[in-house]
């Protein structure tokens, strides 16, 4: 696990991080195949994972983690658009689990 990135100065830095993987994405085709060819999903799943582990139900979302996690949604949105990204996505039902738990967050 990496609750590393999720901890006091660290978390601001893994959102920039994360916001800049989603708008390199979904500006860029070529950037959103190569996250996906470099196993970007497995990576941003790991660290939603993490997030949905460290933050209540009811988190605010202005929390950072909660930030984090809703970046790492968005990428997977946009890489979703690809159909290698779709292909990954579905591969992973863990991560499909992980997605539908996040969007029941209010």
């Amino acid at each position: 696990a990496r609750p590393h990135l999720l901890a006091g100065e660290n978390v601001e830095l893994t959102k920039a991080a994360v916001e800049l993987c989603w708008l390199t994405c979904v500006s860029s085709a070529l950037n959103g195949e190569e996250l996906i060819r470099s196993n970007g999903i497995e990576i941003l799943g790991a660290l939603l994972v993490d997030c949905m582990a460290a933050l209540p139900v009811d988190v605010s979302p202005a929390h950072p983690g909660a930030q984090v996690a809703t970046l790492c949604l968005r990428t997977f949105a946009g890489l979703a658009t690809f159909e290698a990204g779709r292909q990954k996505l579905i591969s992973r039902p863990d991560l499909v689990s992980e997605v539908v738990r996040a969007c029941a967050f209010e």
